[in-house]
Parts: structure tokens; sequence; C-alpha cells
């Protein structure tokens, strides 16, 4: 016959212990900064020098590859500031 109560009782064990071995492992704000400090090629660069704008001959292609079409046509226009107040 089930029993209701032990599989409960498992379940809740093995969610305990799932939850405590991720926490166990998971790293600390000063292990990840020592980590960055000791090899900052781990951290991703940051488009800090500015964005590599294409051609519009390059967005057009790109375009059509990614719609798998050569019908397509694309205008690069000039890009406003979001209504967030974000750059």
């Amino acid at each position: 016959m089930f029993n209701a109560g032990a599989f409960i009782m498992a379940a809740a064990s093995g969610t305990l212990v799932g939850i405590s071995g991720t926490l166990a492992l998971y790293p600390t704000q000063d292990q990840l900064s020592a980590a960055i400090a000791s090899e900052p090629a781990l951290c991703a660069k940051l488009a800090a020098a500015g964005l590599e704008i294409p051609s519009p001959a390059e967005a057009l292609e790109a375009f059509r590859r990614a719609k798998n079409t050569h019908q397509a046509t694309l205008r690069l226009g000039e890009c406003s500031k979001n209504t967030m107040g974000l750059n």
C-alpha cells in the first residue's frame, strides 16, 4: 500500500538537501570579488569603448540571414532616447 506520509517526508528531505547543497557551493560576494581581482578576464568585457555600428550593407545581410530570405529590405535610422530615461 502507498504510504503518503513517507513519500512527503522523502520529498521534503530531498528538497532540503538540494537547497543546502546549492547554498553551500554558491560563491559569496567576497569570493566573487577575489576571483575577478585575481583574473579580470573572468569578467565579461563591457561595451565601455562604444558600440560597433554596422554599415547598412552589413545590417541588411545579417537581417536577411536571420530571416532566411533574400527579398527583405532594411533601413537604418537614428535611435531616440527610450521612455524609461535610459540611453
